[in-house]
This record gives structure tokens, sequence and C-alpha cells, in this order.
């Protein structure tokens, strides 16, 4: 497992060419952003939960689906399998909440 901050505190933010390292691998930390309802980022990597689709940003389902993401990675610690796949500039995982539920449930 590779923390999303080696040993740097939550300020810290990996370079571009470290983030291609993470590919294929789990990371943990805690969310830094999120970018909507099946979107979030720690630190600068981005991730895009595997088995989730949400509505479009700019909609109304959209937006609740991004608040409610936000409510339940708030304060929270997660850890993510990132499957080594891309999406843009987003990388695939399913990540999971420090009690074990799957965020994308």
């Amino acid at each position: 497992m590779v923390d999303a901050y080696p040993a740097l505190g939550p300020a810290h933010t990996p370079e571009p060419q470290a983030i291609a390292m993470y590919s294929g691998q789990t990371v943990a930390g805690s969310v830094t952003h999120v970018r909507d309802g099946d979107t979030i980022e720690m630190g600068r990597i981005a991730i895009r939960l595997s088995h989730l689709d949400c509505a479009e940003r700019g909609t109304e389902q959209g937006q609740r689906a991004t608040e409610k993401m936000r409510a339940l990675v708030h304060r929270s610690q997660l850890t993510c399998d990132l499957s080594g796949r891309k999406s843009y500039d987003r990388h695939i995982g399913q990540c999971h909440l420090a009690d074990g539920r799957d965020l994308a449930r």
C-alpha cells in the first residue's frame, strides 16, 4: 500500500511523475477535493470510482450526488485500489471508507 501523503503530511501533493507510480497499486489518505459524485482527489491523484456513474455537474441530480459524496468522505480516511486504467486524467479505482464500506455503493 502507498500512502497518498508519504510521511510529509496532508499539505504534500505528489509531483506528476510520482502519480504514475500509483497505477495498479493501493493508495490511502484523506480526500482533498470532491470533483463530482463519482470523482475524488487525494492530493493530486484524481480517482474515478469504478462501478459508479453519477449525473453530470450542473444538473440537479449531479449536485445531489456531489453533496452526498462530500458528506461520505468528510474527515474520513480512504483506501483506494487503483486498477491501472485511466479515464482522461483520472485513475480508475475502488475506494473503501475506514469502516470497510465501498464508497461506490
